[in-house]
């Protein structure tokens, strides 16, 4: 983790933009919890869920972002990963704290307890508030997921999960510095 926080403050720092573009590294930590089917939603319980993304802001209010996402389900040793691309709106963005919603579409791993493996198309949808800074900024969101599945692994069909976190990310500086004469 120390690591990944140095190469995020690297990349903020060497990234010069104007006061409209953002350049992030984020990571986001929660619990996951299942949503469809009666059977996986009962045998399933409270597990981890992760989230990592790379964002660049278009303008104060758009961006788009490349996240990875990580959610397991204990107790049905169920996991899915996944890679997202989707777009980022940021609600009041000249307030240092203000509502988030992000929107995005992507390719997810799911691993059954019998170590079988599909791949399927999955949904990202998140909402929630964050805290600019400087150079930092924190959060918590909501994240649901819908994952399809084509398979015949019955309990993992059409997965749906929410993972309330927490999260930071590091970016470029969010107001330009002025020089004084």
């Amino acid at each position: 983790m120390t690591k990944f926080l140095s190469v995020a403050l690297i990349l903020a720092a060497a990234f010069t933009l104007n006061a409209q573009e953002r350049f992030e590294v984020g990571m986001g930590a929660g619990t996951s919890h299942p949503l469809n089917g009666d059977a996986f939603r009962n045998a399933a319980s409270t597990g981890d869920g992760h989230q990592f993304w790379l964002g660049y802001g278009l303008d104060e209010h758009w961006g788009v972002e490349l996240g990875s996402d990580n959610m397991d389900f204990d107790a049905v040793n169920a996991k899915s990963t996944g890679i997202s691309l989707g777009g980022v709106y940021r609600f009041v963005p000249t307030s240092w704290i203000h509502p988030i919603a992000k929107l995005g579409l992507g390719s997810f791993e799911s691993e059954d307890a019998a170590t079988q493996k599909t791949t399927s198309m999955g949904l990202k949808a998140a909402g929630g508030l964050e805290a600019d800074f400087k150079y930092i900024s924190v959060g918590a969101l909501v994240n649901f997921y819908h994952i399809m599945k084509t398979d015949d692994a019955a309990d993992l069909k059409n997965t749906q999960a929410l993972v309330p976190a927490v999260f930071v990310a590091v970016h470029n500086a969010l107001t330009e510095e002025k020089e004084t004469s």
